[in-house]
């Protein structure tokens, strides 16, 4: 069967997909989903994921309790003003959550001083969807950047996406540099999804490849101890598109390394630029299209 670019992309990456995903056609069942009050829990056959109101952090595990990463749940978004030119990338607090059948959805308020932002995810037992993403203002704004899973303050965004070991086909155009990285690299970086090197991310990459996905795992207690690679390393997470951007995808990593022995964490966030100039109005949805 030949497929084309976009075909290519709504079969093989088309969410955030867990290992044997179901054969084409297949029915999946829902996730069963729980609203405990200060936190949303999530059982399905392959993962289990959790989400806390105190912290706005989620987790997702595998099947055998494994973490397999963390990270922030508000996305962040960098806007303009379409006056004076002022960026601003100010987080926002919680609002409202609810549930409806397996598609949570949570609002923040005071996003970038006083929009809002809502996001929904979307469970089944042999997946998980992060839905399009609205922000909701008065201003007149563009919108410059998106960011997912990544914490916004005044000054910078960062990533806040975690993981031992991250997979990044395209990541070099070089052989020498395996798409597979250890956090112990110690990458900080911006690098495309699914583009090419060059540009504002200033590495050589492969290019001309459907790569707009990347795939992430955790190992713990820490690397080089007993079974780190074999108990206690997670399944694997792959994180895809739906359909071919609006902007420019692009994936920062940040951290890891080693010091004195203490093994550090690393983050990443994946984050989309806008190739042209997009106004923010009542309920728009900037995350695709």
């Amino acid at each position: 069967m030949l497929l084309d670019r976009r075909r290519f992309l709504q079969m093989s990456a088309s969410s955030l997909l867990l290992a044997e995903p179901a054969p084409n056609g297949a029915e999946t069942e829902p996730a069963v989903i729980g609203d405990t009050g200060n936190t949303i829990v999530v059982k399905a056959k392959k993962y289990s994921w959790r989400w806390s109101q105190n912290t706005d952090v989620f987790c997702l595990e595998d099947k055998q309790g494994r973490l397999i990463t963390e990270g922030s749940l508000q996305p962040a978004v960098l806007v303009k003003d379409s006056g004076d030119g002022v960026q601003r990338r100010s987080a926002g607090r919680f609002l409202s959550k609810s549930v409806k059948g397996n598609r949570p959805t949570v609002t923040y308020e005071g996003v970038n001083e006083e929009s809002k932002v809502m996001i929904a995810w979307r469970f089944d037992d042999d997946g998980l969807w992060f839905e399009p993403v609205v922000y909701e203002t008065g201003s007149a704004e563009d919108v410059v950047a998106l960011h997912y899973f990544a914490k916004a303050s005044a000054q910078e965004i960062n990533p806040t996406l975690r993981y031992s070991y991250l997979i990044q086909p395209g990541l070099s155009e070089s052989s020498v540099l395996s798409p597979i990285v250890p956090a112990l690299n110690g990458f900080n970086m911006t690098t495309w999804l699914g583009h090419g090197g060059g540009g504002v991310t200033g590495t050589f990459q492969q290019w001309g490849l459907p790569t707009h996905y990347f795939c992430v795992a955790v190992s713990e207690p820490a690397y080089n101890s007993r079974a780190s690679l074999k108990e206690h390393l997670s399944d694997t997470v792959c994180c895809g598109l739906a359909d071919l951007p609006a902007g420019d995808l692009l994936f920062q990593l940040k951290g890891g390394g080693s010091e004195g022995g203490t093994i550090h964490k690393a983050w990443h966030r994946p984050f989309g630029r806008r190739r042209s100039d997009y106004s923010a109005r009542h309920g728009q949805d900037i995350s695709n299209g």
